[in-house]
Order: C-alpha cells, then structure tokens, then sequence
C-alpha cells in the first residue's frame, strides 16, 4: 500500500517518473540552447563523444 498514493491520488513511483520526466525534459532544452551557440567543430566533437560512449554501452551488454 502507498500511503502517499491515498493521499494525493499519484503513487511515489508516479510523482517519481514524473519529475524525472521533467528534469529531462529541462535537460534536452538546455542542451537546445547551448548547441545553437557551438560551431561546427564542437558538434562533431560531441557526436565523435557520443557515438563513443555508445559504443561502449553496447560493448558492456553484449559481454553480460
């Protein structure tokens, strides 16, 4: 039983996802923001980093 639920009718992991929802939803526009003031060489650097780090999260499962 969730106490919080009875309260305020949205259970903790409801309010939970929410918020979580909305901090990254903050996130992807700062992120909007900040990219529009990055030259072209500073976004290949992040796709470069990104395109990195998925490689390695893939690399991560598939040795599970």
């Amino acid at each position: 039983m969730d106490a919080f639920k009875d309260v305020t009718g949205a259970s903790s992991l409801e309010r939970a996802i929410d918020r979580t929802k909305r901090l990254i939803a903050s996130f992807d526009r700062v992120i909007d923001e900040l990219s529009e003031e990055l030259s072209d060489a500073d976004l290949q650097l992040l796709a470069e980093i990104e395109g990195e780090q998925n490689g390695m999260a893939a690399a991560s499962e598939g040795s599970r």
